[in-house]
């Protein structure tokens, strides 16, 4: 949690769900940070989300069908 910004008060199961996903080998699905094109989007550009962190420890992250 102190290695990234999240919103103040919100979003503090994310981590837990990202290292579950990557021990059990899951994906993640989430509606979080990504414009429909799939860049993050600028008004979120700041603070750290569920599909820029599992990018990171290369866990799959997919949209919700």
């Amino acid at each position: 949690m102190d290695n990234y910004n999240f919103k103040p008060g919100r979003d503090k199961a994310d981590p837990f769900v990202i290292a579950e996903a990557k021990l059990a080998g899951f994906a993640v699905a989430t509606y979080e940070g990504r414009s429909p094109t799939g860049s993050v989007a600028r008004a979120k550009a700041r603070i750290d989300n569920i599909p820029t962190i599992c990018e990171k420890f290369e866990v799959r992250c997919l949209p919700p069908r």
